[in-house]
């Protein structure tokens, strides 16, 4: 567990931001001695802050004289208002070690979240007064990936990380980001931010913290479906004779083609579409898929018959 000090101090990993300060003049120690002495320690809960990892429903403070706790406090997040104040008495007279705690259950209970620790100088007849603010306010939010695409039909997930004033990650419910498309006919997003292309085009896809009222947003690019056609779709050829195919693919600027035979003894075909037909009559498939998307082919029909003319259907 990371451990600073209270003094003036942030906690950019934990999120905790604290201070110490001392009552009547610029002195933040008392330092009278006496029999015993008093403190007081103020907690701002703000609205809008998280600690990380997650939220603090309660704050331990514990003084100690050496390894001896002389006196410890459990206070929990107030239901309403923003603020929270404890009094000790009768502390022993001298230097203490103040440590809070912050727990995520309200009993003070759980896994410390986030701990810091100072210093203070108890005396007598004065009062010596803490004070603790919650931080890791949300400052912005960025999603990933930066320059989304998908093809119409298909999903994308979009990811939102809030980050405070350091650029340290602050920890947020999803159920406190609202998601929305500026192009819904192009692209909607859910709940969850994972984005569905509609048709091809463009949209702003902006996810907003809605108790910081903090957004980010972010281009997305539909794509068209990717899709194949064959000329012609079907062919009648003699017994060892060749017929050409020419392969358009729309959706992409990649126009390339694998070439395929789907029978094993269905004859070949080169790289630039040239069937040559087997020696045994029947009827085959040509076969054409996309390099850019291999999921997407079509398929032309050959007919090889032992003698006779060649016909062709566009």
């Amino acid at each position: 567990m990371k451990r600073l000090s209270l003094l003036l101090c942030t906690l950019p990993l934990l999120g905790v931001a604290t201070t110490l300060t001392g009552c009547g003049g610029a002195s933040s120690l008392a330092t009278v001695a006496a029999a015993t002495g008093r403190a007081t320690l103020s907690i701002t809960w703000p609205e809008a802050t998280r600690l990380i990892p997650t939220a603090a429903n309660s704050i331990t403070i514990s003084f100690l004289q050496g390894t001896t706790v002389v006196n410890t406090q459990t206070v929990a997040r107030p239901a309403n208002g923003s603020s929270s104040t404890l009094s000790f008495e009768t502390l022993p007279l001298g230097s203490l070690t103040v440590v809070a705690s912050a727990y995520p259950n309200t009993d003070g209970t759980g896994v410390a979240q986030a701990t810091a620790s100072t210093t203070a100088t108890i005396a007598s007849g004065q009062t010596t007064a803490v004070s603790i603010t919650m931080a890791s306010t949300i400052s912005s939010l960025s999603l990933t990936p930066t320059s989304p695409s998908v093809v119409a039909g298909q999903t994308v997930a979009l990811a939102a990380s809030a980050l405070d004033a350091s650029g340290s990650l602050v920890l947020t419910s999803a159920s406190k980001l609202s998601w929305e498309s500026s192009n819904p006919a192009v692209a909607t997003v859910s709940s969850t931010g994972v984005v569905t292309g509609v048709a091809a085009g463009s949209a702003t896809v902006t996810v907003t913290e809605t108790e910081s009222g903090k957004s980010a947003s972010v281009g997305v690019t539909v794509n068209a479906p990717v899709s194949v056609a064959l000329s012609p779709s079907s062919a009648t050829i003699s017994i060892r004779g060749t017929q050409s195919f020419s392969a358009s693919v729309s959706g992409t600027t990649n126009q390339s083609v694998t070439w395929s035979v789907q029978e094993s003894t269905g004859g070949s075909i080169s790289s630039s579409g040239l069937y040559t037909a087997p020696s045994t009559a029947g009827t085959y498939h040509v076969i054409a898929t996309s390099v850019a998307d291999p999921s997407k082919s079509a398929i032309a029909t050959v007919t090889v018959q032992a003698g006779g003319a060649t016909v062709l259907v566009n």
